[in-house]
């Protein structure tokens, strides 16, 4: 039997042979793609627990906290605009003075940056503080009632309301006009619909959309399509999503023959070249590829001289599907908030009444009641 020490000596020995090994596993996973700024040189080099604060930091980025890739993104984005207006003002960016994060916070406000803009950089920027310390100086009254204040000043100086920017709604109406003028002959059109079609009718995600691989796919006998998943945003415990009616019509006109040259590993919203063919099925669809083939149908209804059922302040985006299944879901089939959570995989209420805050004036449950 080998003789036994102690488990701190071993620590380091152990995991530098078992990290090797995970590094496998590491290279399919998206959130390990994307690179993390070095903070080295953005600690105080006088600040007692150094070593530590770069330990917890080396540990956060050997697993990331499952955090997604997009999210990851951002926070990587906050963290080096932080760090660049601290070395700006000649000053180490850890660890963090809340008088002086003010300062950055007012500086993005001098910047023009909106107030969510400003409220994301707090969150991140919360987040990441976090990792260092069990109770971080940013979760003080003080930030939290400057965020408040921020957003009652800029109504007050304005005069309007203040509200998050959402994506336009992509609604039945628009839809039914689209299989109408959409040109089957043009492949590209033809998966645009399908796409747009398959956002509409599960509710998914624009991140959910461009990884549906085939093996994903079940067509049924009576033409119904079901997709299954294996992870949504807010949880591991997913149902798979129910295409019927016109929709699945739309989904099988191209999926059907597309899926032919398929491998079942292979997603079916890949970039695809004039004639049908997929350039590079092994690659998921990029959200921003998703936001254009929803843009080049709205041009396509825009120069047809379409009505849209919801006000667009500005073109479809990836989300649009989303927006405008919670609000027919809402106006039309007269589905409950809990309803709508479930379509929509969310846990709270604030995403869905989010969606229906820029219904027509005439839609309004404060209309109905003076009918």
């Amino acid at each position: 039997m080998t003789a036994r020490r102690s488990q701190f000596e071993l620590r380091d020995t152990l995991y530098g042979k078992l990290d090797e090994r995970w590094k496998g596993r590491k290279s399919a996973l998206e959130r390990f793609k994307v690179t993390l700024p070095d903070i080295r040189d953005c600690i105080d080099p006088s600040l007692p627990n150094f070593n530590d604060v770069l330990s917890r930091w080396n540990r956060f980025d050997r697993e990331r906290h499952g955090i997604s890739a997009n999210s990851l993104k951002m926070l990587a984005t906050c963290i080096r605009t932080w760090d660049s207006y601290c070395a700006r003002n000649g000053a180490y960016s850890i660890p963090v003075n809340t008088e002086f994060f003010m300062s950055f916070l007012m500086d993005k406000v001098f910047e023009g940056k909106s107030v969510n803009t400003i409220k994301q950089y707090y969150a991140q920027l919360c987040y990441f503080f976090g990792l260092f310390e069990d109770i971080t100086p940013l979760h003080g009254k003080e930030i939290r009632g400057f965020l408040k204040s921020l957003i009652n000043d800029e109504a007050d100086i304005s005069g309007r309301m203040i509200q998050p920017k959402q994506a336009s709604a992509f609604r039945k109406h628009d839809f039914d006009r689209l299989t109408v003028i959409v040109d089957q002959s043009n492949l590209l059109q033809r998966r645009d619909l399908a796409l747009v079609a398959t956002a509409y009718a599960t509710m998914l995600r624009e991140g959910e959309l461009g990884k549906v691989r085939k093996k994903h796919v079940d067509v049924h006998s009576d033409c119904k399509v079901l997709i299954s998943r294996v992870r949504s945003k807010t949880t591991t415990t997913v149902k798979p999503k129910l295409i019927q009616n016109e929709f699945a019509q739309v989904f099988l006109k191209f999926y059907l023959p597309f899926s032919k040259h398929l491998e079942d590993d292979d997603y079916i919203f890949s970039h695809m070249s004039k004639r049908g063919r997929a350039l590079n099925p092994t690659v998921p669809c990029s959200g921003r590829a998703v936001d254009s083939a929803f843009q080049r149908l709205y041009r396509l209804l825009l120069n047809d001289g379409h009505q849209f059922a919801s006000t667009c302040e500005r073109p479809w985006s990836g989300h649009s599907g989303r927006v405008g299944g919670v609000q027919d879901g809402y106006l039309i089939k007269n589905l409950s908030i809990t309803q709508l959570m479930q379509s929509g995989d969310w846990t709270s209420v604030q995403m869905p009444m989010r969606y229906l805050r820029n219904i027509d004036t005439e839609d309004l449950a404060t209309v109905s009641l003076q009918i």
